[in-house]
């Protein structure tokens, strides 16, 4: 089974990851697998430069093999590093001059790209959930189970400031061009739905015009899926989009509930009240 895979951002190069124990590394193209890599752990995290010249992964074994791999462009491995948990995520700078390991002892190590030289490592609370940094390596940011998002100077062991989001961060990207961070968060249950409105609401008053954008409740996507398998081994694709998208009009009405009852005004759409649609490329 492929747990991840990243694709270089000049779209040439495809790296994956996968239970089976190895690193898959091909040409996008024409899917060529140009290299495979046997780790001796589940690899559960990878990341590419843009160019594809240089490959990080982290892999986990019960106890062993618990490393994070540096490789070139044609599979050699360059260097390896050992954490005391599995590696959760990893990520490396562009031009490969550092490299970023999240492990479930809760640590963030950071390595010296090009040697695999431990430069420092931080106590992030929880385990760390993803790490990405700015294009021009200045800035490193990480996200933990907790709900925190760090953002570190690679230089320094110590974050520049924490963010505590209330809830699981979900997901952390840094758009390109951009001088900013965007996150996504969990709408897991009815304190969660309480704690986005109240975020909402600030924001609102403090002069922005809001439009929010919400997910499934945690657990109900697989939830649904889980239903129309033990109905059909294929479900027909029109009637898994309708039931799909019941987790979100769940939570979009639930919001819109909390957001009144805190004194604001909301209202819930579905993306085709407001003329979005997509096809089956979505």
């Amino acid at each position: 089974t492929v747990f991840t895979a990243r694709i270089s951002d000049l779209g040439e190069y495809i790296v994956a990851g996968s239970t089976d124990d190895y690193v898959y590394f091909f040409n996008r193209a024409n899917s060529t697998e140009l290299w495979k890599y046997d780790s001796g752990g589940n690899v559960i995290s990878v990341d590419i430069t843009s160019s594809g010249d240089q490959i990080v992964a982290g892999t986990a074994w019960f106890g062993e093999h618990e490393r994070i791999y540096k490789f070139n462009i044609t599979g050699d491995v360059q260097w390896y590093a050992e954490a005391n948990g599995s590696y959760l995520t990893v990520a490396i700078s562009e031009e490969g001059k550092y490299v970023a390991g999240g492990s479930v002892d809760d640590y963030l190590y950071l390595y010296d790209g090009q040697t695999g030289r431990q430069l420092w490592r931080y106590n992030t609370g929880s385990d760390l959930k993803e790490i990405i940094f700015t294009k021009d390596a200045k800035y490193l940011v990480a996200t933990n189970r907790n709900g925190t998002l760090m953002v570190f100077n690679p230089l320094s062991s110590q974050p520049l400031w924490t963010y505590e989001a209330g809830s699981e961060i979900i997901d952390v990207d840094l758009p390109k061009k951009a001088n900013y961070i965007v996150y996504s968060t969990s709408v897991g249950d009815v304190e969660k739905i309480k704690n986005v409105a109240r975020r909402v609401i600030e924001s609102k008053r403090n002069g922005n015009q809001i439009a929010v954008v919400v997910s499934a409740m945690a657990g109900e996507t697989d939830r649904l899926i889980g239903l129309a398998n033990g109905l059909s081994d294929v479900p027909d694709e029109r009637e898994m989009d309708v039931l799909m998208s019941s987790g979100e009009r769940v939570s979009i009405a639930l919001l819109s509930i909390a957001i009144n009852k805190m004194g604001e005004k909301s209202v819930s759409f579905t993306g085709r009240q407001v003329g979005m649609l997509t096809d089956s490329v979505h």
